[in-house]
């Protein structure tokens, strides 16, 4: 874990390389939701040093807002990664309904003919 974190941070310090003016550019929608989760996290990191940086209240609203986006988008992949497993969850539990459905009812035809012939 301590070397993911490394990682992390060198990447946080590169992307602070870059400059506030190309943090602050932003992605459009298509670019945004292409990012993996790890470089949104990134983004999201290097927006909160240079918020907690700015000397200016509007700036630092600006990159708070940028971080904002990231962390958004990172709770919209989550929430279409939950709703694909609740899909196999309902899939599965479905399936599942079917098969005690079929074993109830083959119980009650061999309890009903072990009666009848019994």
């Amino acid at each position: 874990m301590g070397e993911q974190e490394g990682t992390h941070d060198r990447r946080v310090a590169r992307r602070l390389e870059e400059g506030s003016n190309a943090i602050l550019r932003g992605e459009g929608l298509d670019e945004l939701r292409s990012l993996s989760e790890d470089e949104l996290m990134v983004r999201h990191d290097a927006c909160m040093v240079e918020a907690y940086q700015a000397d200016l209240l509007d700036l630092r609203m600006l990159f708070i807002e940028r971080a904002r986006r990231y962390a958004d988008e990172l709770t919209r992949k989550e929430n279409v990664r939950q709703g694909s497993r609740m899909e196999k969850l309902t899939r599965s539990l479905n399936l599942l309904t079917w098969v005690i459905t079929i074993a109830t009812l083959v119980g009650v035809g061999l309890t009903a003919l072990a009666l009848i012939f019994g």
